[in-house]
């Protein structure tokens, strides 16, 4: 089977670019209150049908250059960062642990964070229907390989360790420093990290928030209270625990 690995990129590249292309949608649709499957895809501008062939991942977006072909009007870049997100998951999943369980259970975990991320950028929320089926898939992708147990205590971890923040910078600051969506997204992404990993990934998610947050902050000229979303930097920290831990 490994031995076709380089065959099956490409399909898998667009496999991955088309879930997150239904990401995008659920992100810019759901919080509206609008149905994620009716009407097709079309400009939100004008409201012209989107063509079946540029409705290509990454590629559909190249070719009409960032904009609508009949009103001009600029399609949302969660669109493109979503397709290349995913499909970059899809590829490097295979890549790394060839065409096998592993792969998937990184697959799995690299979208959802990137669909959490990008939830989150929009919305400043990450909602119940990502972090939820993620703490599944985290556990029961773990029994095939008899790793529930370190599942379960990853998650435990994971979701524990940021509620005790959360509770007391809310004690301290008399404000919320972290969101629900927050925790209960790390509680997924501790499902498939483990113990260690999960405790490596607030450390790294923490640090790259601090840092990062203050940098934009600064550079923006805003305020260093300003709210910014943190689910990415669990993405990220989740991602490279996952990884090298």
């Amino acid at each position: 089977m490994a031995d076709h690995l380089p065959a099956l990129l490409p399909a898998l590249f667009f496999a991955g670019g088309a879930l997150g292309s239904f990401f995008g949608v659920c992100v810019r649709r759901v919080p509206a209150g609008n149905s994620v499957l009716f009407p097709r895809s079309a400009c939100e501008s004008c409201a012209s049908p989107v063509p079946p062939f540029l409705n290509i991942p990454v590629a559909g977006f190249a070719v009409c250059r960032g904009v609508c072909r009949k009103c001009g009007a600029k399609i949302p870049r969660i669109y493109p960062v979503l397709e290349i997100l995913c499909a970059v998951s899809a590829v490097c999943a295979a890549a790394v642990f060839g065409l096998s369980w592993e792969a998937l259970r990184c697959f799995v975990l690299f979208s959802a964070l990137a669909f959490a991320a990008a939830f989150d950028v929009e919305t400043m929320t990450v909602p119940d229907f990502i972090t939820f089926p993620l703490f599944g898939a985290g556990i029961v992708l773990s029994i095939p390989d008899g790793n529930i147990s370190e599942a379960a205590l990853g998650a435990a971890i994971g979701g524990g360790a940021l509620l005790a923040a959360s509770f007391f910078y809310r004690i301290a600051r008399k404000k919320d420093g972290l969101g629900a969506g927050d925790v209960k997204l790390m509680t997924g992404a501790g499902a498939f990290t483990g113990a260690e990993g999960a405790a490596v990934a607030i450390l790294l998610a923490s640090a790259a928030g601090a840092a990062g947050g203050f940098a934009y902050l600064k550079a923006r000229g805003m305020k260093l209270s300003t709210p910014l979303p943190f689910a990415p930097f669990i993405a990220a920290g989740v991602a490279a625990a996952f990884l090298f831990v």
